[in-house]
């Protein structure tokens, strides 16, 4: 989902995530939360199933965040391995 696309729950979770990361509340991994590839922490990205718990959120390369939105927007429960 692009920048504009997103509601204000899901702006204000990921701003709570980029926050918690910038003042040493959340620390970024090196491992991807589902596929445990090693990748870049540039690359990483947080990823919410639920943006009104803003705490929960996993690590994921860029191919299994694809997935995990393109599962979401199916309207199926997201299923990690």
């Amino acid at each position: 989902m692009g920048a504009n696309n997103k509601t204000p729950k899901m702006r204000k979770a990921n701003q709570k995530v980029r926050d918690d990361v910038r003042r040493g509340k959340r620390t970024k991994p090196s491992k991807c939360s589902n596929c445990g590839k090693s990748t870049s922490k540039k690359l990483l990205s947080s990823h919410h199933a639920d943006h009104s718990k803003q705490s929960s959120v996993r690590w994921l390369c860029p191919k299994c965040h694809k997935a995990a939105e393109k599962r979401k927007k199916g309207g199926r429960v997201n299923q990690y391995k």
